[in-house]
């Protein structure tokens, strides 16, 4: 279950890159490095981010540079340059020390790294400067989750929900943590919510598969986990071989 909800974290990372770009929304560099995170080309990206911050003037402080080395932090996390990640949206929030979403992802990396004492802390500091962040609270929620703090995981995907009531990662997380309570019905009730908001959303099947399969619902597991893997989810054809021998289908 922990290798889903750090693939489900992964999304978190791709999905803010907007922050004060007032100085580099005309930058070329810095468009087509957008461009190229758009497109998954994360190496192309992250050569025109090394051009923009090659062609900014020295003063960084004065040039809301910030964004620049935020963007090319999200490129190396996509490529599990998690060392480079972490340098990278340090730097951006070092520029601007209210940078809530470098903190956050910040934070992402550091829970792929093991480290949840310094993931607890960069999205608390996240969620200090932008309350109303809810991938924040999304990623505490993982993260308590990790150190089987159910009881403050669950409270965490409740605030994401409450400032988004469609947030579907919140929806996966928390039945995520109810199924590690053996609250399955819960659980599924989550990932149904979760795939109503999105039919093709993978993650959130093979974890009802899973909680079907907990609930001897061996056909409607499968069910699941082979759309799963239709999905390309990497868990999911070795849990549907286990299903097969163990029902002898």
């Amino acid at each position: 279950m922990k290798k889903m909800i750090i693939a489900n974290l992964l999304l978190i990372v791709l999905i803010h890159n907007t922050y004060a770009e007032d100085n580099y929304e005309e930058d070329y560099y810095y468009i087509r490095g957008k461009t190229m995170i758009a497109e998954k080309d994360y190496l192309g990206a992250i050569q025109y981010f090394n051009e923009a911050i090659n062609r900014c003037p020295n003063n960084e402080l004065d040039s809301d540079i910030e964004i620049v080395y935020y963007s090319r932090g999200v490129s190396k996390q996509a490529l599990k340059d998690y060392a480079g990640a972490i340098k990278d949206f340090s730097r951006a929030i070092e520029l601007n020390h209210d940078y809530d979403e470098a903190y956050s992802n910040r934070g992402i990396v550091k829970m792929l790294l093991g480290d949840y004492t310094g993931a607890l802390q960069d999205c608390n500091e996240a969620i200090k400067f932008f309350p109303e962040y809810k991938e924040a609270y999304n990623c505490l929620a993982s993260v308590k989750t990790m150190l089987k703090d159910h009881k403050g995981a669950l409270q965490n995907c409740n605030n994401a929900l409450e400032l988004d009531p469609e947030y579907k990662e919140a929806y996966n997380n928390r039945g995520i943590v109810n199924q590690l309570l053996n609250n399955h019905t819960s659980a599924i009730k989550d990932f149904n919510k979760a795939i109503e908001l999105d039919p093709e959303y993978g993650a959130a099947y093979y974890n009802r598969g899973v909680s079907k399969h907990n609930l001897d619902d061996n056909w409607g597991a499968l069910s699941d986990l082979n759309k799963a893997k239709k999905l390309d989810v990497l868990e999911a054809p070795k849990l549907i071989e286990q299903i097969r021998r163990a029902v002898q289908f």
